[in-house]
């Protein structure tokens, strides 16, 4: 496994980029976007806004991705691969050990995680008041979601979360474990790029997804339903 939020193999994509032929354009390339060019002028555009990079081929929708998906589209079996992978998991396995991003191991080894730390996060999350942030309300109209839905008491708790590192408040939704303890949380934010605008979920370091739920208020109700993601449940009501 490749933890991609790790700082020891941030810089992977453009290795893997350099190992392609790739090289920057500097004249296009912005704080948010570094732009790659090969010798045949295909164009790569890398994202840097996010904990870890990701890429997208302005000429092809479907090449974009993280370093595996670059690697997988370079490897001529694009990103829908599942039944391809076997015949070329030798293939990628061997570009990742070349651009020393893991020593891979037949043996399942444990992976060390830090609990998580809710005290950390908590000065950071309030519930809303009438003055909504305007990054806020603009994802909700651009999901088309009225903010009302920040108050409506069936579906708290909604509430935000101020990023320390960007100042920005976000929207934001904790999550619970089986016994009610807060064990994560996933906030949203509105990301504009050259095709527009998209939703960008992050969840909070080390959050437990694989044991917790954001789920609603649920009292007084006889119905249970259960939803993918936070924003279908509120499409939803």
């Amino acid at each position: 496994m490749i933890d991609f939020k790790s700082e020891s193999v941030k810089n992977l994509l453009l290795a893997a980029i350099a190992s392609k032929g790739y090289k920057e354009d500097a004249k296009k390339t912005s704080k948010r976007h570094r732009v790659f060019k090969d010798d045949s002028n295909d164009t790569i555009v890398v994202s840097a806004s996010a904990h870890f990079q990701l890429y997208y081929n302005p000429g092809i929708s479907d090449d974009k991705g993280d370093v595996i998906s670059f690697l997988l589209n370079r490897a001529g079996i694009g990103v829908n691969c599942r039944n391809h992978l076997s015949a070329h998991f030798k293939q990628i396995e061997g570009e990742l050990e070349k651009l020393g991003a893991y020593n891979f191991s037949r043996e399942f080894l444990p992976i060390e995680r830090k609990p998580f730390n809710w005290s950390e996060h908590k000065p950071f999350v309030s519930n809303f008041t009438e003055n909504v942030p305007g990054n806020i309300l603009a994802l909700l109209e651009n999901r088309f979601i009225n903010p009302a839905v920040l108050f409506d008491p069936d579906l708290q708790p909604v509430q935000q979360y101020k990023n320390n590192k960007t100042g920005y408040s976000n929207i934001f939704f904790p999550f619970l474990d089986i016994n009610g303890y807060v064990v994560g949380g996933q906030f949203k934010y509105l990301l504009q790029n050259e095709h527009g605008y998209q939703t960008v979920k992050m969840n909070l370091p080390d959050s437990e997804r694989e044991r917790s739920l954001w789920h609603t208020n649920g009292t007084g109700k006889k119905c249970l339903f259960i939803v993918e993601d936070p924003f279908d449940a509120i499409a939803f009501k």
